[in-house]
């Protein structure tokens, strides 16, 4: 059962199942310098789960660029730069990690993986159209951007360092930048990817990755949640998008969400309580600031726009 206010029994920890793998490809790795991957557990950087770099909009056309900044726990900077990315790019991308970590393969380094094995991971048909959608993401993911500022310390990389298709088509080569490595380090949720994709909508995916990436989600706003994913619906309908995706993560398996998980309509706020939470590698600890009121530090660690 979930955790609400009130108090239940503990959060289950479900450990995601995805076992994509590839080939370390060794005729392409000169792309850059590779490193081992971080001495951490797998996991996606909550930066981005709890950000709308993979938003909740499905376009109609390829090739709309986006450029946009938001703050991560007050003091650290991202800039996304890039075409316009959404929850079928997010899911993409962490079948790629999954499966160079699964490789074991360093950052820095390109895997050959068979097209055919992602798409039978991700529970989609072989075939032209899929074939179509796969590309159409590893096309986005290798001309995105992300730039990080923490202090003095800057890095940017694209989200894949490129892709190469063999002759028959059938196989392509992608590697994740060893720039990257802070960000694959710490403050890191296992995303189970097989539920996600499950899910029908974009928000209902926005969403798991974002509520998957807390243990106690705190009561969010509507408007707050409207503004962090970037959605382009008016409130109103945004709303009752938002209650059918709640809904979604009530009854999908495992249930993300408890059943008492609901959106107050009168004060328009959500309150999700978790039924299953999802290994994570926690955040690294800064130094020692000043006391704040602990209501508005929670709040202010998910201001994240």
């Amino acid at each position: 059962m979930a955790t609400n206010s009130k108090g239940k029994s503990e959060i289950k920890i479900v450990k995601p199942q995805f076992h994509l793998k590839g080939e370390l490809n060794e005729e392409i790795n000169e792309v850059e310098d590779s490193i081992p991957w971080p001495s951490v557990q797998f996991g996606i950087p909550n930066r981005l789960l709890r950000s709308a770099v993979f938003g909740v909009q499905r376009e109609k056309r390829d090739g709309v660029l986006d450029q946009f900044n938001f703050t991560y726990r007050e003091h650290y900077e991202i800039t996304y730069t890039g075409p316009r990315l959404n929850q079928d790019d997010s899911i993409v991308w962490q079948a790629i990690l999954r499966a160079i970590k699964n490789t074991k393969s360093p950052l820095g380094k390109a895997i050959t993986i068979k097209k055919s094995d992602v798409l039978n991971h991700l529970k989609k048909s072989n075939g032209g159209d899929n074939y179509k959608w796969l590309m159409s993401c590893l096309d986005k993911l290798a001309i995105s951007n992300l730039k990080c500022v923490k202090g003095k310390d800057v890095f940017s990389s694209s989200l894949i360092i490129g892709y190469s298709l063999n002759d028959s088509d059938s196989y392509f080569s992608a590697g994740v930048s060893s720039f990257l490595a802070p960000l694959l380090s710490e403050d890191l949720t296992d995303i189970d990817i097989l539920r996600k994709s499950k899910l029908s909508s974009q928000l209902s995916k926005w969403l798991h990755d974002f509520y998957s990436s807390h243990t106690n989600p705190i009561p969010y706003p509507v408007d707050k949640l409207h503004a962090i994913c970037r959605s382009n619906q008016n409130m109103s309908k945004f709303k009752m998008s938002l209650k059918k995706s709640i809904d979604d993560l009530k009854f999908c398996e495992p249930p993300l969400l408890s059943s008492d998980s609901f959106l107050d309509s009168k004060n328009n706020i959500v309150y999700a309580f978790k039924e299953t939470g999802s290994p994570y590698v926690p955040a690294k600890k800064d130094e020692p600031e000043k006391k704040e009121n602990k209501k508005e530090s929670l709040y202010t660690a998910h201001n994240f726009l």
